[in-house]
């Protein structure tokens, strides 16, 4: 039988809510290893495993980036053996977290590599992504041989044949394909969009066909819907049931801006999918390829622990690594120049600590107190608030949103990115200036001028302009 995992943001109260909304526990969790660069890759993967999912009872279905995004790393030096070292850390990391059996651990690696999204984007480069999967799948394999390899597509409606960068039947376990019923993209008549993913070029039927072929099982990591209709969950039943699918994966995810199914902002939706996995757990174990999995026991739900224990430290510069957003820091004041680094997806900055630095890949909000803060994005969209002081914030790689209160300081921003500048453009959220309110600049310093006459200033380094898209008062 199929097993069901969920993505929930790498968040174990996600996966709570997702489990109360289901009636049942999961089967799996989908887990998503970090790619801002090198240093997230490896300490997010130790991070995830060794503190995030720990004492989770179930098997982890990992994400784990080919490439990363900062630094332009390429296919063609992957495939030469120059990350093997990262992928070998990333590994043993995940190894040590599942000591407590011999199950199998499935790698979804290079995800959706027939588009051009991701920084390993096969187009124009089948030959070295194959290289590079081997090198990933070699460097897995000198660790333990419990590592399973899924080889990943998207559902596309056109384009080139993407067996063209299948890395070959010695280095995949199991060939998995994204699907997603997305009405803007797809239309909204439910029986005409499910005719097409089934029967188009490259699409389901022809996937399926594709692993018949290859003598594979097949696994949906990624799927989801933005309809509030019953019919393309229940398509996606009766087809999980009828072919040899090891595991399935749900995108219960706002962060794509499609999928997410316990709000009930499509209830249809959401009714169809409980009717359809809810009930009894199927947790007897991932089976299919090479691996089999026996444990029918019943895991405990994952959890957050309630109040983390105290981090108390010294007099000097501190760097904290925080795994939970209510983890209680004691800091005295003057005691050095102290870090928070971190992969929750909301984080405060507590008192006496100056930096805050996200890690991984989910969408995250943070704010600082009223020191003068350093604070970083990763990159995704993040919502970076300095707080009082003269802040200095570096949004990342994503469509940041920077708020700017009245009166917090002269902060600095390091990477504003304006509309119009192409690539992901970043807002400025004013707060508390009121409606009348004035925006000037001399160079890349801007002047916001209140209602009441006070003025606030902002740098923004590289930018000597900006138009109506770029700000809004809140």
């Amino acid at each position: 039988m199929t097993i069901l995992g969920v993505y929930g943001a790498n968040s174990p109260s996600a996966i709570r809510e997702f489990e109360s909304f289901l009636g049942r526990e999961v089967d799996a969790i989908h887990g998503v290893v970090g790619g801002a660069n090198w240093w997230d890759f490896t300490q997010s993967a130790q991070w995830a495993a060794n503190d995030l999912w720990k004492g989770i009872d179930r098997p982890v279905l990992w994400s784990v980036p080919l490439l990363v995004w900062n630094g332009s790393p390429t296919l063609e030096q992957a495939a030469a053996g120059n990350f093997n070292g990262y992928y070998t850390d990333v590994a043993e990391s995940l190894l040590a977290g599942r000591q407590g059996d011999n199950d199998p651990i499935y790698i979804r690696t290079g995800w959706e590599n027939n588009l051009q999204n991701f920084p390993w984007s096969s187009v124009g480069h089948e030959d070295a992504f194959i290289g590079a999967f081997r090198q990933f799948v070699d460097s897995f394999r000198d660790v333990s041989d419990r590592f399973r390899f899924e080889w990943n597509i998207n559902h596309t409606w056109d384009g080139a044949d993407p067996m063209r960068a299948y890395p070959g039947d010695n280095y995949v376990d199991v060939m998995g394909m994204d699907i997603y019923w997305n009405v803007s993209q797809q239309g909204s008549n439910a029986q005409v969009a499910w005719d097409h993913m089934r029967s188009a070029p490259h699409g389901l039927e022809w996937f399926e066909r594709q692993a018949d072929a290859h003598g594979k099982p097949t696994a949906y990591s990624e799927w989801g819907v933005d309809s509030n209709d019953a019919s393309f969950i229940k398509n996606m039943e009766a087809w999980f049931e009828s072919h040899d699918v090891v595991y399935q994966s749900y995108w219960n995810s706002s962060d794509n801006g499609i999928g997410k199914l316990t709000d009930w902002h499509i209830p249809v939706a959401s009714q169809a999918f409980r009717d359809a996995f809810g009930g009894a757990s199927n947790n007897a174990g991932i089976s299919g390829g090479n691996a089999s999995n026996g444990d029918d026991n019943q895991p405990a739900s994952p959890a957050t622990p309630a109040n983390p224990g105290l981090i108390a430290a010294g007099g000097g510069d501190d760097t904290y690594r925080v795994n939970a957003e209510n983890t209680p820091i004691a800091e005295a004041a003057n005691g050095g120049t102290d870090t928070v680094i971190t992969w929750v997806k909301n984080y405060t900055l507590p008192d006496h600590v100056e930096n805050l630095t996200f890690f991984g890949s989910g969408w995250s909000t943070g704010t600082g107190n009223g020191l003068d803060n350093v604070i970083i994005g990763n990159d995704a969209p993040n919502r970076l608030n300095g707080g009082g002081g003269a802040d200095r914030l570096t949004g990342g790689g994503g469509a940041d949103t920077f708020v700017i209160g009245k009166g917090q300081g002269s902060d600095t921003i390091t990477d504003f990115r304006p509309h119009g500048w192409g690539g992901a453009a970043d807002t400025l959220l004013l707060e508390g200036f009121g409606s009348n309110a004035k925006i000037w600049n001399t160079g890349n310093v801007f002047s916001i001028q209140a209602e009441d006459g006070s003025v606030t200033q902002l740098t923004l380094e590289g930018v000597n302009h900006l138009d109506g898209r770029d700000y809004a008062f809140a």
